[in-house]
């Protein structure tokens, strides 16, 4: 005889199931404890006639378990929100100052994708006292010209402001780049699972403690400690991708790959490699 409804449990992994299960943890903290402070309410609850043990069991497991699901979504979504933030802030800051878009080489490789009509000047603005040493240089050769010659003073004046104006507008097209080459999210693995559960259940003690009659220093140092040991997990899992990006090296690589297996222009133009 078949069953009506068939299970498939072949593709369920264990970090699957620790995602589903680990609200129980927080949850029964919460739960349990509730129970302990007013013990007088779990005795009435348990002392229900109508009720039968294994109803009284589900419904408390139902309980403990909404209780951990909420706790999880509540604590991870402010203190991940929080850190995520951090992160964003600091990743930008970071971006801004090691400028990637100025990568000679990651200029060189982006120009193959953006195309000659819309690659702006590829050389890179020269610094502020070149310039200034390049105009005055000049002003000083057409002073001894009696004043002829001051458009090479223009020219540099000019090629640093095409140069300036190409940078934003390769900030721009890194930025653009960073869309098209996403970066991966981490996946959840065990441990991240038992983090957050650790995590979750330091403030289910919390909570306990702070509307309970019971109290311990250690308790509360132990749980402060987990609770700034997972703010600084989801601040560096946050801020990685963030410091990936203020590098031009795996754009550079992402385009490399894809540049190997495209055929050369040369190839595409060429009958007989067409033909072969």
């Amino acid at each position: 005889m078949e069953l009506p409804i068939k299970f498939d449990l072949s593709n369920l992994s264990g970090v699957g199931v620790a995602q589903v299960l680990f609200p129980f943890l927080p949850g029964g903290i919460l739960v349990i404890g509730a129970s302990v402070i007013r013990a007088d309410l779990a005795g009435r609850f348990f002392g229900i006639g109508y009720l039968g043990y294994f109803a009284k069991v589900g419904i408390a497991l139902f309980v403990a378990y909404i209780c951990g699901l909420f706790l999880a979504f509540s604590v991870l979504g402010v203190v991940g929100g929080v850190a995520g933030a951090i992160a964003s802030l600091i990743g930008t800051s970071f971006q801004l100052s090691w400028k990637p878009w100025q990568s000679t080489i990651w200029r060189q490789t982006a120009k193959r994708f953006i195309g000659e009509k819309f690659t702006p000047v590829v050389d890179l603005p020269m610094d502020a006292d070149i310039v200034k040493i390049q105009i005055e240089t000049a002003k000083a050769k057409a002073a001894a010209q009696g004043g002829v010659g001051l458009q090479e003073a223009f020219s540099v004046l000019n090629q640093q402001s095409e140069k300036t104006i190409a940078d934003i507008v390769w900030a721009q097209w890194f930025s653009a780049f960073e869309s098209y080459f996403a970066f991966p999210l981490p996946r959840a693995n065990m441990g991240t699972m038992m983090s957050q559960a650790a995590h979750c259940s330091a403030w289910a003690v919390v909570i306990l403690m702070y509307f309970g009659p019971y109290h311990s220093w250690a308790v509360w140092l132990i749980c402060w400690l987990v609770v700034l040991g997972a703010f600084i997990e989801y601040l560096l899992n946050n801020l990685n991708p963030h410091m990936v990006r203020s590098n031009a090296d795996r754009q550079i690589g992402a385009m490399l790959r894809i540049l190997v297996n495209r055929p050369h222009d040369s190839e595409k133009g060429d009958p007989e490699r067409q033909r072969t």
